[in-house]
């Protein structure tokens, strides 16, 4: 029966996170000030946060296994309990390094995404201005053979107001007293 220590227990943890919550409640109930408030939740945190030393025994129980704090009675059967040991430092490092390349290959990737998406939203713009450009050419033509309608519509109006009749005749008086002679 051998006790494995434990830098932090998580049930110890909850515990002080409830008691932190109830006496910020306190607090608030009594309106201390903010300065003081600071400085206990300070101090509590630091509390919560050192770490909690435990031995951990695993006692077997008439084929219960159990994980206690306490050592085993003397008719449970115990054993060692043993925590898996951490990868090495070798392969904690070619670890790392693989998740460096990965993230650096991530991070190439989204940067050339970003690129071609820059570029094809460039491209998308100039058509969008050529097509512009184009139709605004278009409206101008338009407006200027309307205008150009317009003008000879004022033009033929005008030139029906000054003269009623649309064919005058060449010298009408000449005309008037020839025939007027003639008959003499």
């Amino acid at each position: 029966m051998i006790g494995v220590e434990k830098t932090f227990s998580l049930t110890i943890f909850i515990r002080l996170l409830f008691i932190i919550d109830k006496v910020l409640k306190t607090y608030e109930k009594l309106q201390l000030k903010e300065h003081n408030m600071r400085i206990i939740t300070l101090l509590m945190t630091t509390l919560a946060i050192s770490p909690a030393h435990a031995k951990i025994f695993k006692c077997e129980i008439d084929g219960k296994t159990s994980f206690q704090q306490t050592p085993c009675q003397a008719q449970a059967n115990s054993s060692e309990f043993l925590l898996k040991k951490d990868i090495s430092i070798d392969r904690q490092q070619q670890a790392m390094r693989k998740l460096n390349d990965d993230l650096s290959e991530i991070a190439n990737k989204k940067k050339l995404a970003k690129e071609i998406a820059d570029k094809e939203r460039a491209i998308r713009a100039n058509e969008n201005n050529a097509r512009a450009t184009y139709q605004n050419a278009q409206a101008n033509k338009e407006q200027a053979i309307q205008a150009a309608k317009q003008t000879k519509a004022l033009r033929e109006r005008n030139s029906l107001l000054l003269n009623p009749y649309p064919y005058r005749a060449h010298k009408p008086l000449e005309k008037l007293s020839n025939s007027l002679n003639v008959k003499k």
